[in-house]
């Protein structure tokens, strides 16, 4: 899709362009293609919130990778590639400094939990989500990958399974039937003993991803998994 995009569309009009080209990083962020990330050229032309989307990606990765350091240091470029972006810009038809917040606070909350914080990346993800849910409604959304998948994989590991499970419940009603949080859920279920519920929303999920291609353990990639909630309910 990006490569179909005409160069002189991008050098002549960037301001149209510029929202939608790091959906590159987006999707290899989805699916925790972090080394892939990391390979991804920097954003070309004068796109400043696709730059400053591909140092939150890269700090994503960097964090997740384990390498704080480097995460660190492209939370410092993140934050000043958003200085560059116009006080006006926008990311479709939500303001692009309202976008860029939420990345601001996920990135936080990642280098935070894999600091071993996880009270303050809670913090920082809770207020991103307060911001995600404030956004126009937009198709596809100006926020791709919701930040409650995030903040549910980390309650999960930390086998805070009942807010995990609001966290999930509150995602179904904003994107039902979503996979992510159908696994994320009924791992919070199978957490809590609560076997009945785990197998009715486990047979939920197999419906939701029986085209899928691959296999998830958590609901972010940003949060080692256990075992899936297939496995589980084996």
């Amino acid at each position: 899709m990006l490569a179909s995009i005409p160069e002189d569309f991008i050098k002549n009009q960037p301001e149209f362009a510029d929202p939608f080209m790091s959906i590159a990083t987006d999707v290899l962020k989805r699916f925790g293609k972090w080394d892939e990330i990391l390979r991804e050229p920097k954003p070309r032309g004068r796109l400043p919130i696709s730059m400053a989307m591909w140092h939150f990606s890269r700090g994503v990765a960097q964090a997740s990778k384990g390498n704080l350091s480097e995460a660190h240091s492209e939370q410092v470029a993140f934050r000043a590639a958003v200085k560059r972006v116009p006080e006006n810009a926008l990311t479709g038809i939500n303001p692009a400094h309202k976008v860029l917040t939420i990345a601001d606070k996920m990135l936080t909350g990642e280098i935070a939990y894999h600091e071993g914080k996880l009270d303050e990346a809670v913090k920082h993800l809770r207020e991103a989500i307060a911001i995600e849910d404030d956004l126009l409604y937009m198709e596809p959304p100006e926020w791709i990958q919701p930040v409650r998948h995030a903040l549910g994989a980390m309650l999960t590991q930390a086998k805070r399974y009942a807010e995990g499970e609001k966290i999930y419940r509150d995602d179904l009603v904003a994107w039902p039937e979503n996979g992510w949080a159908l696994h994320g859920l009924a791992q919070c279920l199978r957490g809590q003993n609560k076997t009945d519920e785990a197998k009715k929303i486990e047979a939920r999920f197999a419906k939701a991803w029986a085209r899928s291609d691959i296999k998830i353990e958590t609901s972010c990639f940003c949060v080692k998994g256990e075992a899936s909630c297939c496995e589980a309910g084996k």
